[in-house]
């Protein structure tokens, strides 16, 4: 059985109420505030924020069964400790949660008929842990149609042992795609240009995750362990590439034409720096990119060949 890997840009949960930050769960309506208060502990999907919560898969075409990764659909607890004993969870298919995303963003991510996976709705996070995954099996794509995207969307249901489901983590949706000829893994070397902290890209490795037909997914320069991501976009005639934002990420500048002269200004640090004009070159199956982002002291920049393995 292949399993479907996942980008790795979710960021980690953080034990306590980081990832929980709205009204209800500040003032204890649900989750913790204090876990040493004894208020009450949040139990939800492993989510970068609560307006992020939907996670693009891609898969390959062909006719055995396909196991979605774990990391893609995480049950987290939020809690000042591990689980002490095992937690139960419950989850269920709630076609709403998509049909709700497809009018709130304009987008059309079809509904993943229900005979083409299946899915253990009965989920545990063991005790001494604090991370369980949903497993969801693909039996086969056969019949997918790699121009469209099909979603599963799920939700928490119930929870034992008094913990509470946190409500602004209770939902995610897996949006599948059939992977395109630019998903899988990477080399990157370059030059991270910053006003006060420069530095080389060497030999970096790069996971670049499917989320259309012509795009991917990766980390932006060396901060993806940061929570900073970019979408490429590649014209499929003329290999040109439009770099833009990733959502819940920072906003993106291009720099395709040449470094920044203002705020501060940089001058080319490596040797490749000319070739990075925004480019994807079949040949080398690289991407030659320069593009960036607004700080507190000015540009931050990055160039890179990313090549793949």
């Amino acid at each position: 059985m292949k399993k479907i890997t996942l980008l790795a840009l979710a960021a980690i949960v953080m034990v306590g109420t980081g990832c929980l930050k709205d009204k209800d769960f500040e003032n204890q309506k649900y989750g913790i505030k204090d876990p040493g208060a004894g208020s009450a502990q949040g139990v939800g999907f492993n989510l970068q924020n609560k307006t992020n919560f939907k996670r693009t898969i891609g898969v390959v075409i062909t006719d055995q069964p396909q196991e979605v990764d774990g990391d893609a659909v995480m049950l987290a607890l939020y809690a000042g400790s591990k689980a002490p004993k095992d937690i139960h969870i419950k989850v269920a298919v709630d076609t709403s949660i998509l049909f709700g995303f497809n009018r709130e963003n304009g987008t059309e991510i079809d509904t993943l008929p229900t005979d083409k996976f299946t899915i253990v709705t009965d989920a545990v996070i063991p005790a001494g842990q604090q991370y369980a995954p949903v497993k969801i099996t693909i039996p086969s794509t056969q019949g997918i149609s790699p121009d469209r995207s099909y979603g599963i969307a799920l939700k928490i249901v119930s929870v034992d042992g008094g913990y509470t489901v946190s409500s602004n983590m209770a939902k995610t949706l897996v949006e599948i795609v059939i992977k395109n000829e630019y998903d899988g893994e990477y080399m990157a070397n370059g030059f991270f240009y910053h006003p006060s902290a420069p530095r080389p890209i060497e030999e970096l490795p790069k996971t670049l995750s499917t989320v259309n037909a012509t795009s991917v997914a990766v980390d932006l320069g060396d901060l993806g362990p940061a929570g900073y991501y970019a979408i490429f976009d590649t014209d499929p005639v003329t290999h040109n590439v439009t770099i833009r934002q990733f959502p819940g990420s920072v906003a993106l500048v291009d720099f395709g034409t040449g470094l920044p002269s203002t705020s501060p200004g940089y001058t080319p640090q490596w040797a490749n720096s000319a070739e990075c004009n925004n480019i994807y070159v079949p040949s080398e199956q690289a991407f030659k990119v320069r593009y960036g982002y607004v700080g507190g002291t000015g540009y931050r920049v990055t160039e890179e060949i990313i090549e793949k393995l």
